[in-house]
């Protein structure tokens, strides 16, 4: 299904997904229909109330559990040459360490890139840290 077809996606709908995942249904992404990379995210906000999502790493479609349409986010890819110290991880990719420097990655909505930096070494991910995702999807 194109992108801009994805019907909204509201609360009762994450819920719904979450059902059927925790019964072991597979799930595929609205937009290219794959499974292996897609996923349903719940993640706490600042204030403390919990953001739930639906993304996939295949394509970029990514969709806020909140009524709101689909949209695709971008993979970006910068050469980070902070260390990460040995039983920790990169505080923006979670690559393990001991690494002196890493390919980092990380997926960011368009309104994100070029003001967003990187959580380990500071790098403002712009439109030049962007790659394609392994699936092309309308």
């Amino acid at each position: 299904m194109k992108l801009a077809k994805i019907p909204p996606f509201a609360p009762a709908d994450w819920a719904a997904e979450d059902h059927a995942f925790q019964a072991g249904r597979s799930l595929a992404c609205p937009n290219c229909e794959r499974v292996e990379n897609y996923a349903l995210y719940s993640a706490q906000r600042e204030d403390g109330s919990e953001r739930r999502y639906r993304g996939c790493k295949s394509c970029g479609c990514w969709q806020e559990a909140d009524g709101t349409l689909a949209y695709r986010c971008s993979l970006l890819i910068h050469s980070c040459a902070q260390p990460i110290p040995e039983g920790t991880t990169c505080r923006n990719c979670d690559t393990w360490g001991p690494r002196s420097e890493h390919r980092c990655h990380r997926v960011l909505p368009p309104n994100e890139i070029g003001v967003t930096r990187c959580r380990q070494c500071a790098v403002v991910q712009t439109h030049a840290h962007v790659v394609g995702w392994p699936v092309r999807a309308e």
